[in-house]
């Protein structure tokens, strides 16, 4: 009987004799090479992605769920870490320019980033529902959350953050790998830059006496059509929160002292370039949080602030540039009643004296307008106007369809005149309410 012998191959023998730590080496090449080999190209979980970054250089995903998943956190030495599912890292982002050993960015709901703090450990569930819209945060692989982490550390430490990567530029790619059906799925992206502004003059700091315009240079505007600045007086001990925030709705009742208007630059003609704002008819106020927005009107879309660090101190009133000597057709009361009137030379002294009593109110309504004229687009308005003008006869045709469908009875017509006779008895009463406010 011959007996058969199990040949063992030389190069077993050779790995075998190597030292554990290069055995180690091996396999993780091995699994890091297979990452790219054995990965599905595709994404089932997400859809209408971009990744960014925002005012603060915190890189952000933000992306609709195509379906509803989960991600599991767990411990792993003593830092929170997504749970591997058959195998792979549930969801996150690999991007070979990042610095440091690990080259990952785990995601973390924007929202979500107290939840180990406030349970008080790792093992937590996020879940992302279809059809719902995420703004996720990317955890730095090299410095994962402490379930004792606030938020203000896990901005400061823990994420990935555009101002620490040096190497990130147009052509970095960015790889996203999610796990689904015990597959995983990967997708390249390339990072989308968001809209920055540098204002050149006035200088952050500057002290003001008179009209000025501002020299600003922006860049990346893509759809957005202008930028908007607002100026605004908050006390030293705020921290100049967005409205709506929690933030805000602490402090405003607290530190808010003053807002101006709203001033706007000419439409961009290209998405990088250099813009001027002229701005005029400012109240003297230490402007600490100056507010800088992109804006695309046609939508009401807005960008993230854009000048959170900017701030200006306007020591005297500033009057609105190029102001006119009237507002109206009348610049001067005598002046007028002696050019269009010939059968007395001159006015009564209650008339005259009517004249100038009215004089401030008539300042301040041109005033008024005079703002507002810049704050509105005219093509727009029109555009607008239009279009709510046009409503009307289409409107009239459905209400003439009702009447023919009652058999001709005016149903619209009675609809029409409860409606006005609504809107007379409603600016009776505003009238009244007015009248009773300044009443002696």
């Amino acid at each position: 009987m011959r007996l058969f012998m199990l040949k063992i191959p030389k190069t077993l023998i050779l790995i075998r004799k190597l030292p554990k730590w290069t055995i180690a080496l091996l396999i993780a090449l091995i699994l890091f090479f297979g990452w790219f080999v054995f990965a599905i190209t595709g994404d089932p979980l997400t859809m209408n992605e971009v990744i960014t970054y925002e005012a603060d250089g915190l890189f952000i995903f933000q992306f609709t769920a195509e379906k509803s998943f989960e991600v599991e956190w767990e411990l792993v030495s003593g830092r929170c870490q997504q749970k591997p599912v058959s195998g792979y890292q549930k969801f996150y982002f690999y991007v070979a320019d990042f610095l440091g050993t690990y080259k990952t960015g785990f995601f973390i709901n924007k929202n979500h980033l107290t939840i180990f703090k406030d349970a008080g450990n790792c093992a937590q569930t996020e879940y992302y529902t279809a059809g719902l819209n995420y703004t996720a945060y990317l955890v730095d692989g090299n410095n994962l959350i402490i379930p004792t982490d606030d938020v203000a550390t896990i901005k400061a430490d823990r994420l990935r953050d555009n101002d620490e990567e040096p190497n990130i530029d147009e052509e970095s790619n960015f790889t996203l790998a999610a796990e689904d059906g015990g597959t995983q799925w990967t997708r390249n992206f390339y990072l989308t830059f968001p809209p920055t502004i540098n204002i050149v003059s006035p200088t952050d700091g500057s002290e003001l006496t008179t009209f000025f315009n501002m020299t600003i240079f922006y860049s990346f505007a893509g759809s957005f059509e202008r930028l908007m600045i607002i100026f605004e007086n908050w006390d030293e001990a705020s921290t100049c929160p967005i409205n709506g925030s929690a933030e805000w709705e602490t402090e405003y009742p607290l530190y808010f002292n003053y807002q101006s208007f709203p001033y706007f630059s000419p439409v961009f003609s290209t998405s990088t370039g250099t813009t001027t704002i002229s701005v005029s008819d400012l109240a003297p106020q230490n402007f600490k949080c100056v507010r800088c927005y992109m804006i695309l009107e046609s939508t009401g879309e807005i960008s993230d602030e854009l000048c959170p660090e900017y701030n200006i101190n306007v020591l005297t009133y500033i009057p609105p540039e190029n102001l006119p000597s009237y507002y109206f057709p009348i610049s001067d009361w005598a002046d007028y009643y002696a050019t269009h009137t010939d059968r007395w030379a001159t006015s009564t002294e209650l008339f005259t004296n009517w004249a100038a009593a009215v004089e401030p109110m008539m300042i301040w309504i041109g005033n008024l307008i005079i703002s507002f004229q810049d704050i509105f687009n005219a093509s727009s308005s029109a555009a607008r106007g239009a279009e709510y003008g046009n409503a009307i006869p289409v409107a009239r045709g459905y209400l003439a369809t009702i009447d023919n469908f009652f058999g001709g009875l005016p149903i619209s017509t009675t609809f029409l005149f409860y409606l006005i006779t609504a809107l007379v008895v409603i600016i009776f009463k505003l009238i009244s309410s007015v009248i009773n406010l300044i009443k002696p």
